[in-house]
């Protein structure tokens, strides 16, 4: 729903832009998954969401530093 009201907000050739957008849903130990999709799917770009408010998005940040420093392609990290 979130994303369908986001792309709603977006002009024409926005929207154009992420027509061939694809999300996966993974499974197994977060680095790990990531960087086999990464590496199945030849990836050029990776954006990963940032968040700065609990204990547990710190560990998060840890596991997007190790696949920042990973991966196969570049990453950008956003919040």
């Amino acid at each position: 729903m979130l994303v369908s009201l986001l792309f709603i907000r977006l002009r024409p050739t926005e929207r154009e832009a992420l027509r061939d957008l694809e999300t996966h849903l993974l499974e197994g130990d977060t680095v790990d998954a990531i960087m086999r999709l990464l590496l199945d799917h030849k990836t050029d770009l990776l954006v990963v969401g940032l968040h700065r408010h609990s204990s547990h998005i710190l560990r998060l940040w840890s596991r997007a530093y190790e696949i920042a420093l990973d991966a196969p392609c570049s990453v950008l990290g956003v919040h």
